[in-house]
């Protein structure tokens, strides 16, 4: 709950830790449309925010959080 309201991410994985644990991680995709106050919500939720870098023409360079990447694919 944020604010008053139930946020939920786009995408939730669930995993077992090296000790065993069962752990979690939201994941929200950011695109371009989201306002700040709208990102600021999901960040304030717990959220990992990803998306796609855009260039001045609106092409894809690449994502954003590779880092997030990495650590969903490594589980």
């Amino acid at each position: 709950m944020v604010d008053g309201k139930l946020a939920l991410p786009d995408l939730r994985v669930e995993y077992d830790t090296a000790e065993g644990d069962r752990a979690h991680i939201d994941l929200e995709l950011a695109t371009e449309h989201y306002r700040p106050g709208h990102m600021s919500e999901k960040t304030r939720a717990g959220f990992k925010l990803y998306g796609v870098n855009t260039t001045s023409r609106g092409h894809r360079a690449g994502w954003e959080g590779r880092e997030i990447t990495a650590e969903v694919l490594a589980l």
